[in-house]
């Protein structure tokens, strides 16, 4: 069982904005496979018997939220730029073998990338505003979980379970950027 997510979001002001109340840029993007997992299952029987279930799963997330380079921005309230990713991964493998020999092998392997930016990019201008909030966020959890079993006269059981996890989060006001 091989899954591969990729999510972009993005939210950003690049032009002339004005506002007599606050001003919010966010950008939200949550990834899930569900609290029951991604599941591979395998079972096998017989004089000689063999399974192997797999599960890799790759996630890629990209959240962003800014003032791109051209914009200008007058809040008469608060500004508040935002940007928050979320990534829940469970994968799960099962494999059981019966025989005379038997081998069973399970592997379950999970890769995240993660990047959350939040800002203000070169030459953007802020003209007015109360307040100026620039926040990035990123949260994940993962669960991976491998099971194999193997019954019979000579039996070898293999397990592995792999988890890698990139993240990158950035909050920041470029260089020549007006406050």
């Amino acid at each position: 069982l091989v899954g591969t997510f990729n999510a972009t979001t993005e939210s950003y002001v690049d032009s002339l904005v004005s506002s007599d109340a606050n001003v919010g840029i966010s950008a939200k993007n949550e990834i899930s496979t569900g609290d029951n997992g991604y599941q591979a299952i395998a079972g096998s029987a017989g004089v000689v018997g063999i399974g192997a279930s797999v599960s890799n799963l790759d996630i890629t997330g990209k959240v962003a939220a800014y003032l791109g380079s051209d914009a200008t921005l007058s809040a008469g309230g608060n500004l508040d730029v935002n940007a928050e990713l979320s990534v829940n991964s469970n994968p799960k493998t099962s494999s059981a073998t019966v025989g005379g020999r038997a081998v069973g092998i399970s592997s379950a392997r999970t890769v995240i990338s993660g990047e959350a930016f939040a800002g203000m990019l070169d030459g953007a201008k802020l003209e007015k505003a109360n307040n100026a909030n620039v926040k990035a966020h990123l949260t994940g959890k993962t669960n991976v979980y491998s099971v194999a079993s193997s019954g019979g006269l000579a039996a070898i059981t293999a397990n592995v379970a792999k988890v890698d996890v990139t993240a990158k989060v950035t909050s920041e006001i470029g260089t020549g950027c007006t406050v």
